[in-house]
């Protein structure tokens, strides 16, 4: 009788998968950087040694301070030479009630597969944006391996910005530098995010 016990308690082990080793899920590689979802990503920011997670679902999210971060823009171009696409990324963070907007500027790449940050830097200070509005023709681009993007800056007395520089840059390997600044311009008033 005990044998046959022992063997029933097996057989049901066996059967419900106690005691079976499980398949860890390894991520699938990505083939493409343009697969990648980043309106369902997390991003990491870091700065003077400070952290921050942010969860992005369908494209936004709202921290516990009631801050709210969306993505804006992305655009893909080549700009580490190695004949393979980046994605740049903004997002945009605007708590209303104590602070003005500020961009943060996201670079991924791919290696072996993953998806790999390659650098992140704020679009200026807060007040200043990067003009993200594709339809109105602002530049969020990559050509020749520089990242082109406008800058609106919110100049002393300004409530909003009125005035933008258009900035290039270029990956030197370690970051993103800052390589060509036009003067400032007025910004024309259909391109204007915020009034």
């Amino acid at each position: 009788m005990i044998e046959f016990s022992a063997m029933m308690l097996l057989f049901f082990t066996l059967s419900y998968g106690e005691g079976v080793p499980q398949k860890a899920t390894v991520p699938t590689p990505v083939g493409d950087i343009r697969q990648v979802d980043f309106r369902n990503f997390t991003y990491r920011l870091e700065w003077d040694k400070e952290k921050e997670i942010i969860r992005l679902r369908d494209g936004g999210w709202i921290r516990a301070d009631g801050a709210e971060f969306g993505l804006q823009r992305i655009t893909y171009g080549d700009l580490t030479s190695d004949r393979s696409e980046e994605a740049i990324i903004l997002l945009r963070c605007q708590n209303t009630r104590t602070s003005r907007t500020l961009d943060e500027v996201f670079i991924y790449t791919l290696k072996d597969g993953k998806v790999i940050a390659l650098a992140h830097f704020e679009g200026g200070r807060r007040g200043d944006y990067i003009l993200s509005v594709e339809s109105l023709k602002s530049n969020f681009r990559v050509e020749d391996q520089l990242l082109i993007l406008d800058q609106a800056i919110l100049r002393e007395g300004e409530y909003v910005p009125t005035q933008y520089y258009t900035i290039k840059y270029r990956w030197n390997g370690i970051q993103m530098v800052e390589v060509e600044r036009t003067c400032l311009k007025p910004i024309p008033e259909g391109m204007r995010e915020m009034s």
